[in-house]
């Protein structure tokens, strides 16, 4: 029997490739070919987590609750028999398995583990091809940050640029090709090139079908809805703030409650483009990595000049911190608050906030911009933002509200509603103080009810003590500027 195993590699595709097998798996079928279903309905993740040398940790079973050896050796052993049952039961036209998991290009990094591989798929098949796809490293590198943020990875979006260099398996396809042709053969790789230009069609899908059998081409259904699994830069700062807060390796079961369910509504709300290395960035990884890349095409694509060139003419994505940064925040801090009620202390909340404007703040400051680009500039618009975030952040946190308002007013005093609301704020202060002066004593309060409060008074000054004396320095207005810039300038000039 043939198998046809589809590594990836990651972020070209795969999840729309796999949901392109599954739909089309009857049709499959009467060609004579089975899309493989024990190892994953969609993603055939456990065959390579069943080649993961056993010293090393697979997220994939810790996802299953597996923890142990022992256990982990308990359900390779179930898995594999209902690997071949399904295919000792496969009819007896069905010629050809089809296999598809990019896992099989980011965790099968060994040659012991590539032995691991051959040795499985070599039990079962007599013919294997293996099919993938490249893309260039710099656009594979900025698309897996989001995708190491949802799986729970605190690093700045700068550390983790830092691993895509040519001595990491990941990014080095060459090492990583080499290391399958050493198991399998040079004639049993079909590699290509992750490009529309290239593509049977200029479809992904019809160029896949074109691997399996050329006569299916036109056939299967391509309708496949194409998922953004990228977040935007605002959404990878909560969803960077939000693991920093509730590390993935802790013992407490309500920190993993509380990242995976403000995780999930960040990927909802903040999907699109992420982050962009610099210009000088992507020239520098492009250097790296063009010896390498300079074999494997002599190797592989030795018909074409160059390959795995970087995109040119993209411009970064605007980091916008809007009303709907803002809506997403206040939803990120209600679950805090709500599932954290009685389980998180007064200082955890203050951590949260830090972690959020911290990582706000590293995508807004660039430190290979141009200095010509951090003029300390903030406009009527960018005020009255501010002065409308303080009214939505009220009722969930008076002390902030009120800082955010005074700073407001600090650069404009005459915008309108900030005085007035600032007055009638006042006047509620001094009627407590008077009251607070009496011989009354306080009414008393629940000790969740002191907690939030304290919470409340921590995260304030965390947040906008600095904040407050820093917007006293400025006093220009200029209109058509970004609120970033605001941040370019505190960092420039107080950093």
């Amino acid at each position: 029997m043939k198998a046809i195993v589809h590594i990836g590699t990651e972020k070209t595709g795969t999840t729309s490739i796999q949901n392109f097998l599954y739909k089309n798996r009857k049709k499959l079928r009467g060609g004579g070919y089975h899309f493989l279903q024990s190892a994953g309905k969609t993603n055939n993740r456990a065959l390579p987590a069943y080649c993961v040398d056993n010293d090393r940790i697979d997220d994939f079973y810790p996802q299953l609750g597996i923890t142990t050896l022992e256990d982990r050796l308990t359900h390779e052993r179930a898995f594999i028999r209902e690997f071949e049952h399904e295919l000792a039961t496969l009819p007896k036209h069905i010629h050809t398995v089809v296999i598809s998991s990019e896992h099989f290009h980011s965790r099968i990094r060994t040659e012991a583990e590539m032995d691991n591989v051959h040795a499985l798929l070599t039990t079962y098949f007599d013919d294997i091809q293996i099919v993938c796809y490249l893309r260039d490293q710099i656009t594979t590198c900025t698309s897996y940050y989001s995708t190491v943020l949802k799986s729970g990875d605190p690093s700045s979006f700068a550390d983790f640029i830092q691993h895509c260099k040519p001595q990491n398996y990941y990014f080095n396809y060459l090492m990583m090709l080499e290391n399958w042709e050493r198991s399998f053969g040079f004639d049993a790789l079909k590699v290509s090139l992750f490009s529309r230009d290239l593509f049977l069609n200029g479809s992904l899908l019809d160029d896949l079908t074109a691997k399996i059998d050329p006569q299916l081409v036109g056939v299967l259904d391509t309708s496949i809805e194409v998922e953004n699994e990228s977040l935007t830069p605002a959404g990878q700062a909560l969803s960077r703030a939000v693991n920093i807060a509730f590390p993935i390796r802790t013992s407490r079961v309500e920190s993993k409650v509380i990242r995976e369910k403000c995780n999930r509504l960040i990927n909802a709300r903040f999907r699109g483009k992420g982050r962009e290395m610099s210009a000088a960035t992507k020239q520098e990884v492009f250097s790296a990595f063009e010896p390498v890349n300079e074999v494997l095409r002599q190797k592989f694509f030795p018909a074409i000049d160059s390959i795995l060139q970087p995109p040119v003419g993209k411009a970064a994505p605007e980091i916008v911190i809007d009303e709907g940064f803002v809506a997403g925040f206040l939803e990120v801090l209600k679950v805090v608050q709500t599932d954290g009620r009685s389980v998180i202390e007064s200082q955890e909340y203050a951590h949260v906030y830090r972690s959020i404007f911290s990582s706000v703040n590293e995508i807004l400051y660039d430190e290979e911009e141009d200095d010509a680009h951090k003029a300390p500039i903030l406009s009527l618009d960018n005020l009255r933002f501010l002065r409308d975030v303080a009214i939505q952040v009220e009722p969930q946190d008076m002390p902030a509200a009120l800082r955010l308002l005074k700073l407001v007013h600090d650069c404009e005093p005459s915008l309108p509603g900030v005085a007035q609301r600032l007055e009638a704020h006042g006047a509620k202060e001094k009627e407590k103080e008077k009251m607070a002066q009496g011989d009354r004593k306080n009414m008393p309060q629940r000790p969740t009810m002191i907690r939030y409060i304290i919470a409340s008074k921590i995260m304030a000054n965390a947040i906008f003590d600095e904040m407050k004396a820093r917007f006293r320095q400025l006093r220009a207005v200029v209109d058509k500027v970004s609120i970033g810039s605001v941040f370019h300038w505190f960092r420039r000039k107080f950093g």
